[in-house]
């Protein structure tokens, strides 16, 4: 899966671990799948909900800025040319499965 992350741009963005961030410092482009796989942990809607993310995306203005203040305001893209709905899935259970920190 890893590869199929680097090969689709996906970590252009994210971070297989969360960055530790200083005062001044710029913050991250994307949640790192660490961090998606905590806050997402335990919902059944996660793997639904993700995957539409990746797909559609989440840009700015969009209503699906779940982790405004923790990144960047750039949004997610969409991705529906870059990856099929199959891969998506496969990524997002991927990314659900990772606790390590």
């Amino acid at each position: 899966m890893e590869q199929l992350a680097s090969d689709k741009g996906c970590y252009l963005c994210h971070r297989a671990k969360p960055e530790k961030t200083k005062g001044d410092q710029l913050l991250p482009y994307a949640p790192s799948w660490v961090d998606i796989a905590r806050k997402y942990k335990g919902r059944r809607d996660a793997e639904e909900r993700l995957t539409r993310i990746v797909l559609q995306g989440s840009g700015p203005g969009s209503k699906d800025r779940h982790w405004q203040g923790k990144v960047s305001d750039v949004g997610m893209l969409p991705n529906i040319q870059e990856i099929d709905e199959v891969q998506a899935r496969q990524l997002v259970h991927w990314i659900l499965s990772r606790t390590g920190g």
